[in-house]
């Protein structure tokens, strides 16, 4: 999924938060700012559609965090049912580990990761204006890509 957003938005490997779930898997953030700084009505059915775009890509996707009510939970939180931490790593460091053993060596730990700052991406920003058009056209959905 990271090559996927590399190489199809142009988003910028030190823009991708990567976190081991503290469950089975990874979650996959792209901040905002990547994107836009604007916050439009219908935001959630713009990262819905990115989510069915990346899903068609990927091997497996959770669509529950893109709906309107779609929880995530936060960095550093304790799994209830692992009692493993959600802990972030850089996209870099995940091409040197193994899942699933490294994250569960460390993530019994509270490690904090100091991200840098977010880039714009301007494939990233075409798109997400496009999105915008597309979904305020279409008030029963969004048929983008």
């Amino acid at each position: 999924m990271v090559d996927l957003l590399m190489s199809n938005w142009g988003i910028n490997e030190d823009s991708i938060r990567v976190h081991f779930s503290g469950g089975t898997g990874f979650h996959v953030l792209v901040p905002r700012g990547v994107f836009t700084n604007e916050t439009p009505k219908n935001l959630n059915k713009i990262w819905s559609r990115f989510g069915e775009i990346l899903k068609g890509n990927v091997d497996s996707l959770d669509m529950g965090a893109y709906n309107d009510m779609g929880l995530l939970r936060a960095p550093y939180s304790k799994n209830s049912e692992t009692g493993l931490y959600k802990i972030g790593t850089h996209v870099r460091h995940l091409k040197d580990k193994t899942f699933p053993e490294w994250p569960r060596e460390v993530a019994h730990k509270n490690i904090h990761v100091r991200w840098k700052r977010t880039n714009r991406s301007k494939k990233a920003e075409k798109w997400f204006k496009y999105a915008c058009s597309r979904a305020n056209r279409k008030h029963q959905g969004v048929t983008y890509e």
